[in-house]
């Protein structure tokens, strides 16, 4: 618990992030000024595309672990104090920030960008069409099929996460189950054909090709975004069993000192209590 090398590695860690984001816009601002116009929708910039969007996810997940430190680190300087225990698990979680809070807001940032996706696809998908209507080039109508599929995936994902959206404002488990459900099929599904496109492409007599390297980097991509898929599924499946009622959990805040506990749905007498309530001991 010492707290000069976490505040290094915290000060590290906002300095690189910083610089990143700084060197990134510039490189995305020196390839937005060269590309040329009428190659919006090739493979490259489609390309580039998803590595922006898998940059700034990173950012945000590298961001998200900032606050952690930062928190524990004010923790350890006893700047505050509190303490979340889940009385079904006997856990006790240091950095307790309220998970419905934590899960809307991270709904409400997979919305925009989904959304923001969605419309970059549209607005190829309309350049598609007029490309095909003018030259019926086939290979644009096997381009035109396979972004219309990936765009009615993106609204289906968008549909279901203002589901979950709404059900985490209006506290209804049922509308945040289906959501999690939906999220443990699509990850179930995901990993399966990952794992059968890694088992084709990672034939030995491929590996050392220069595009092997890159199958590398976009499955290591692929394992990191899932684990935080797992990660937020775990954190839903957490906030439904507490919002059924199906466990009880208390909240001691010990800046304010106070303390309360709850069991499911029910208040039971006694058991809000705060330390002005309590007999004051008198040391003898």
């Amino acid at each position: 618990k010492n707290l000069k090398p976490m505040r290094v590695f915290y000060i590290y860690n906002m300095v690189m992030v910083v610089i990143t984001l700084v060197l990134m816009m510039i490189l995305v601002g020196l390839m937005l000024r060269d590309m040329d116009p009428s190659h919006v929708v090739s493979y490259y910039s489609w390309n580039f595309l998803l590595t922006m969007a898998n940059f700034f996810f990173t950012l945000l997940i590298q961001i998200y672990f900032i606050l952690l430190i930062r928190s524990e680190i004010l923790k350890l300087e006893g700047k505050y104090g509190f303490s979340f225990v889940n009385n079904a698990a006997e856990e006790e979680c240091c950095f307790c920030v309220p998970l419905r809070y934590g899960l809307l807001t991270w709904a409400y940032i997979k919305l925009i960008c989904m959304s923001l996706l969605s419309l970059g696809i549209m607005v190829s998908l309309y350049h598609m069409v007029g490309m095909y209507m003018e030259y019926h080039m086939p290979s644009q109508m096997h381009n035109i099929i396979f972004m219309s599929v990936i765009l009615t995936l993106f609204v289906i994902e968008i549909s279901l996460t203002i589901t979950f959206i709404v059900g985490g404002h209006m506290k209804n488990a049922k509308l945040m189950r289906v959501f999690y459900i939906y999220n443990i099929v699509v990850l179930v599904l995901a990993s399966i054909l990952m794992l059968a496109v890694v088992t084709v492409l990672f034939i030995p007599v491929h590996l050392v090709i220069y595009r092997s390297w890159q199958t590398i980097t976009m499955c290591a991509q692929f394992f990191f975004s899932l684990v935080i898929d797992v990660y937020f599924i775990l954190l839903m499946r957490s906030e439904i069993l507490k919002l059924e009622g199906k466990y009880g959990f208390s909240f001691v805040n010990n800046a304010a000192e106070g303390e309360c506990t709850m069991r499911g749905d029910t208040q039971i007498e006694g058991d809000w209590k705060t330390i002005e309530d309590e007999p004051k001991k008198i040391n003898q």
